[in-house]
């Protein structure tokens, strides 16, 4: 399994936890030590490519990698919850296209 790593620059996280589903989808959840960290590591390795409604006032920012080879299909952060804007999410879910990836991880999340 390959785990989204901390390169030379990168924000570490303070802590992560990660849940595998029996069909492969892995999604981590990492807790960095501020937003402007994640905001950072986002930045430094995604575009922001759409957002999600969650409710009435909140929302799941979806980013797409910018390197094909990245460990992670997809990573996502949520805005106006009580989720903390510290803490991002990543998703790989092999043979699934980020599309596919995007629209259905949520329904199988493990965690």
């Amino acid at each position: 399994m390959a785990v989204p790593t901390a390169e030379p620059g990168d924000p570490v996280p303070l802590r992560q936890i990660a849940c595998t589903h029996q069909d492969g989808l892995i999604v981590w959840f990492s807790e960095y030590a501020s937003g402007d960290a994640v905001g950072a590591y986002l930045v430094a390795k995604t575009t922001q490519v759409g957002a999600r409604p969650i409710g009435d006032h909140a929302s799941v920012l979806v980013f797409q990698p910018l390197d094909a080879a990245a460990p992670f299909t997809l990573p996502a952060r949520a805005r106006g919850t009580r989720f903390p804007d510290t803490v991002s999410v990543e998703v790989s879910w092999p043979n699934r296209t980020f599309e596919q990836a995007s629209e259905q991880w949520w329904e199988r999340a493990p965690c």
